[in-house]
């Protein structure tokens, strides 16, 4: 089995299973492995959106991010009311 290049990796070891963590960047995940195959590779070209679906935290996820975009739309909309109509600017035919 490969391991991670990083001398402060800590394998964690379970059935199958080894994951590698970074414990210097708060846990931060540096691979896992199923029967010695990387699980975890770069960024993939496509996420298969139903498999995830199906998991209740995902849904959860997804929902709490559309919360907060709309949150951040209304309160920069009710921000930035005052600047409409522009009353400060004149325009070139009103002289």
């Amino acid at each position: 089995m490969t391991h991670s290049t990083d001398p402060g990796a800590v394998s964690i070891l379970s059935g199958d299973y080894a994951l590698e963590v970074l414990p210097q960047l708060g846990g931060a995940l540096a691979g896992l492995r199923f029967r010695g195959r990387e699980v975890l590779r770069e960024k993939p070209a496509k996420v298969d959106v139903q498999l995830w679906q199906r998991f209740p935290e995902f849904n959860e996820f997804k929902e709490r991010s559309r919360a907060s975009q709309n949150s951040i739309r209304d309160t920069l909309t009710e921000d930035a009311a005052w600047l409409w109509p522009p009353r400060h600017v004149r325009s070139h035919t009103s002289r």
